[in-house]
């Protein structure tokens, strides 16, 4: 997908939810959003787009979003791989919701699947 369109989109859900939630809430309801609604492959594209570029183009609520998709997947896949040097360099800018996550099949961003024992 051409970036520019994905970061239009990216806008486009921040604008909505910037006028539905709380002000508090509105970049983790965006990030929450790109997890539950967004192929795992076009979620990493906009983290790439964050990283290589700044994620040029976002409005900074959607560029908080993606900020946040990024660190969790990216602390999702240490804590998954037992990477414990990693763990804890990626700060959240919004607390993200993990109650759809259960203790025997958890989810990450980007697709991979851990099972705890």
């Amino acid at each position: 997908m051409n970036i520019d369109r994905l970061v239009a989109m990216a806008n486009d859900i921040g604008t909505f939810f910037a006028a539905e939630s709380p002000p508090e809430r509105a970049a983790e309801d965006v990030a929450q959003h790109l997890r539950r609604f967004w192929e795992p492959r076009i979620a990493g594209r906009s983290s790439q787009h964050l990283r290589e570029h700044g994620g040029a183009g976002l409005e900074p609520l959607a560029r908080r979003a993606v900020r946040a998709l990024a660190a969790a997947d990216l602390s999702g896949a240490c804590a998954a791989a037992h990477c414990p040097g990693l763990q804890g360099r990626f700060q959240l800018e919004s607390p993200i919701d993990s109650s759809e996550m259960t203790r025997h099949d958890t989810e990450f961003p980007g697709g991979r699947g851990v099972t705890h024992g």
